[in-house]
């Protein structure tokens, strides 16, 4: 009794073992993005085109080092990549209201639209749709 009760228990931690792999395999939580990463999510959830070079910047004013010579390969890890989207996603869009109170922002048209986040400004471009 006590021998297959052993056994069982070693194909059941056998197998959740392998199981745990498998998750690890797929990839599970990445823990890091790129500068590209940060620049491509602003163009798609923000309308808004910018370089590395000004995310670089912002990403300085939340952590003291990063390898800013390898510019939009750089690595960032997600929570202050997260900060950083967020941060100048919402410039622009407090940025994009005050355009169209005051009807300077033409649909379909690409435009300049600086912004200053943390007291850097980001060079950019906005698209409205």
């Amino acid at each position: 009794m006590f021998k297959e009760n052993l056994n069982r228990r070693s194909v059941l931690m056998g197998t959740a073992g392998v199981a745990a792999l498998g998750l690890v395999g797929l990839g599970g939580c990445d823990t890091t993005t790129t500068v590209q990463g940060i620049i491509d999510w602003l163009k798609t959830n923000c309308n808004y085109a910018t370089n590395a070079q000004s995310v670089i910047q912002v990403i300085l004013t939340v952590v003291s080092t990063i390898n800013a010579a390898a510019g939009a390969a750089a690595t960032v890890a997600v929570g202050v990549a997260e900060q950083v989207q967020k941060a100048i996603c919402d410039a622009v869009q407090a940025k994009v209201a005050q355009l169209q109170a005051e009807h300077k922002l033409t649909l379909g048209a690409s435009q300049e639209c600086d912004v200053v986040v943390n007291g850097v400004k980001v060079v950019g471009t906005y698209t409205a749709k």
